[in-house]
């Protein structure tokens, strides 16, 4: 296996946010809902259906990477701290 770094990759968390309040859903009534491309699914127990994409994109701190991982021209991660602080 090779030392020699070829990438470094940083990881970041970018969370969206959905204001369904105005749906006034019971979270007991939900039979389903996931999240695909920003757009908010919610599937109802009684059939209904609800989507929801004015989702609120919150502003990603560049500042620190939540982890951090080196990998070398094999691209295997080499990264010698396996909590990825570098």
């Amino acid at each position: 296996m090779s030392n020699k770094i070829k990438t470094i990759e940083c990881n970041y968390t970018q969370a969206v946010q959905h204001d369904i309040s105005h749906l006034n859903i019971d979270y007991d009534d939900v039979e389903h809902h996931w999240c695909k491309y920003g757009t908010l699914v919610i599937e109802m127990k009684d059939g209904t259906t609800h989507e929801v994409d004015n989702g609120h994109y919150l502003d990603v701190d560049w500042k620190w990477p939540e982890e951090l991982r080196v990998y070398n021209k094999d691209h295997e991660d080499i990264t010698e701290d396996q909590d990825g602080n570098g």
